[in-house]
């Protein structure tokens, strides 16, 4: 579990108001097809903590009355369906 006091950024939920905690930096980079021109500056999300796709699982288990079986299965299933539009480039909403 990674205790970090990152910036707050609003997420948008169709249950009631959250915030998910996202740490950034910004910093330069340069057009590599415009080496004249001055950087410009981005914003870089931080890596904080990875969580597995178990643990995942696990944690939606404990929450429902469902088993982890179904879980990853349901999840497993919904990855492979997405993998598709994803690669097209399309954009794949969760919620």
């Amino acid at each position: 579990m990674c205790n970090v006091q990152p910036a707050i950024v609003p997420l948008q939920s169709n249950l009631k108001q959250k915030t998910m905690p996202v740490k950034f930096s910004v910093v330069p980079r340069k057009n590599p097809s415009k080496s004249s021109e001055a950087a410009m500056s981005y914003i870089q999300a931080k890596l904080r903590c990875d969580t597995s796709f178990d643990k995942l699982c696990k944690d939606a288990d404990s929450g429902c009355t469902t088993t982890k079986a179904y879980v990853t299965t349901a999840l497993n299933g919904c990855l492979t369906i997405m993998a598709q539009p994803l690669s097209d480039g399309d954009i794949v909403r969760l919620g």
